[in-house]
């Protein structure tokens, strides 16, 4: 394995310079720019995260560049590697960066691919274990096919991540939860260290049930990590796994690093940087780092949601509010009130920002910021 060692220790001054530009732009005189940051915090406050869609990908865990096309680094598409790679693995894990639904869109044309192999057990962070407790398994939520409010966290109520539930549904793949759900007990170290500890005991107690199960696992940031944090020598539920079981993981990395371009070879312009043998270059503790492009962008929606089955779909006139945000919600009529809305956006005035929508049926409903609704109509999607 070929390694690129990046240099963590821009986080702090990463942090701090956010800070100062928002309290700069906070305290600015020039009334456009207190107008632009105020509105940006009343929809913060009032609405929770904005929207999920960034043109420049950068995080606390990914503030550097990813490993350039040059000097024995080439990229290759990731998919069919992956696919290689994992031959060699019953347990597959990737992860995502919260906030990132393009990662949400790769796990699940990974799980597809990975039923050449015969995986088809899948395991993410945002599913309730007492929705999947024992030998219930959520039978409800595969009968139905897809997601409802109470089947997880609210990283399961964002749309792309109800789309990568139902794609492993329509694979096939049986669904399972990992998340701790027992008490801190007395003695532990803290309860970071309870979860992951916990997080690793529940995937193998799954891989033990089933002899020579393949499994794939969606989680968040480090929790995949095989080696202990640079920083605080924090070790992850990964690297618990293995010590536990002597299982080695293949572990693939989504967040490691940004890209201000997009690999035209590659699934959604992802790229994979691998040596002149072909050996993927990776950092340390993770066994394949991706390059998630730069998102291409259509009126302010990325364009990759076309690659998923979506379809660009302008608002109706009658519920463009101009003087002001509004957020608009697409929810099928055929599933049940608290289905995963299909889509959401956050509109400002006098935008043509559009809906991303598979077809069907849908109820859109604005609100304002205050959450009042604003209007309400029905929409067919061919």
């Amino acid at each position: 394995m070929s390694h690129f060692n990046f240099n963590y220790s821009k986080l702090a001054a990463t942090v701090f310079t956010l800070s100062s530009l928002i309290l700069s732009a906070c305290l600015d005189s020039n009334p456009a720019r207190i107008e632009a940051a105020d509105s940006a915090v009343d929809r913060a406050e009032n609405w929770g995260l904005l929207e999920h869609s960034h043109l420049n990908y950068t995080s606390q865990t990914a503030n550097k560049k990813c490993p350039s096309e040059a000097g024995g680094v080439f990229y290759i598409d990731p998919i069919p590697k992956l696919v290689e790679l994992a031959r060699n693995h019953n347990v597959v894990m990737i992860n995502e960066a919260h906030y990132k639904p393009l990662h949400r869109a790769f796990t699940g044309e990974l799980a597809k691919a990975l039923t050449e192999l015969d995986f088809d057990y899948f395991g993410a962070e945002g599913f309730s274990p007492s929705e999947f407790s024992g030998n219930y398994r959520n039978l409800s939520l595969a009968k139905r096919g897809y997601p409802v409010a109470h089947d997880g966290t609210s990283y399961l109520r964002e749309p792309i991540f109800g789309q990568l539930v139902e794609t492993v549904i329509e694979n096939d793949y049986t669904l399972f939860a990992y998340e701790v759900s027992k008490p801190l007990p007395e003695g532990v170290q803290s309860s970071q260290v309870h979860r992951e500890i916990e997080q690793a005991k529940n995937i193998l107690r799954e891989l033990e049930q089933v002899s020579n199960k393949k499994i794939l696992v969606h989680a968040g940031y480090h929790h995949i990590r095989e080696a202990p944090s640079e920083f605080h020598g924090t070790k992850w539920m990964a690297k618990y796994l293995t010590e536990m079981s002597g299982i080695d993981p293949l572990t693939i990395n989504q967040t490691d690093c940004y890209s201000q371009q997009a690999f035209d070879g590659g699934l959604f312009g992802y790229a994979m940087p691998v040596d002149i043998d072909g050996n993927p270059i990776s950092s340390e503790g993770y066994d394949v780092i991706l390059i998630p492009p730069k998102e291409a962008q259509f009126k302010e929606r990325p364009v990759w949601l076309r690659d998923i089955g979506r379809k660009f779909v302008d608002l109706p006139t009658e519920l463009k509010f101009e003087g002001q945000y509004t957020q608009v919600t697409a929810r099928n009529t055929q599933r049940v009130k608290d289905a995963v809305a299909e889509d959401t956006i956050y509109r400002p005035p006098h935008s043509d920002k559009p809906l991303a929508l598979r077809p069907g049926i849908y109820r859109l409903e604005v609100t304002d910021k205050d959450k009042a609704v604003l209007g309400v109509t029905n929409i067919t999607v061919n």
